[in-house]
């Protein structure tokens, strides 16, 4: 909680009673992130779990750092976000991302480590399949349901 000196003219001070002088150092609770922000971080949060999911599918404990760039890449393609959105995100990320997938985390986990989910946030557990994409989407008509996904699997066709 931090405080805040409240000036005032040195004449204006004089002519409050003395009981009010403390009341001019004023709590003044941090800011709470707005709406904008909070969802700008769900949404770098679902990107990560999704990205991550995708990459950890061909990442092994002893990948290369050109296997993991390249899975990385390869996860630009399938984890149903705007190529550019994914590639920044890499981008962003790409350092910590080189060490941390081969690790046998989870995405939840990775991307609590890169600070972009906080604990206890991401997908429910019954829909982390749904972050995979459509290639999870459409491996059946129950994953289908599961992630809303029916029309995208009917215009774009079965796994």
């Amino acid at each position: 909680l931090g405080l805040v000196y409240v000036s005032c003219l040195p004449v204006a001070a004089a002519m409050l009673p003395p009981a009010f002088v403390p009341l001019m150092l004023l709590p003044v609770a941090p800011a709470e992130p707005s709406l904008a922000q909070l969802l700008a971080r769900s949404a770098e949060c679902h990107a990560c779990i999704a990205v991550t999911g995708l990459a950890k599918s061909t990442v092994q404990a002893n990948s290369t750092v050109a296997d993991v760039e390249a899975a990385l890449l390869g996860a630009c393609s399938g984890a149903h976000l705007g190529w550019q959105e994914c590639k920044s995100f890499i981008e962003q990320h790409q350092l910590r991302l080189l060490t941390l997938l081969p690790k046998a985390w989870d995405p939840q986990s990775i991307c609590q480590e890169l600070g972009v989910c906080e604990a206890g946030t991401g997908p429910a557990p019954e829909a982390k399949g749904c972050m995979l994409g459509p290639p999870y989407w459409c491996s059946s008509l129950e994953a289908a349901k599961q992630c809303q996904a029916v029309q995208h699997c009917q215009a774009y066709g079965w796994a």
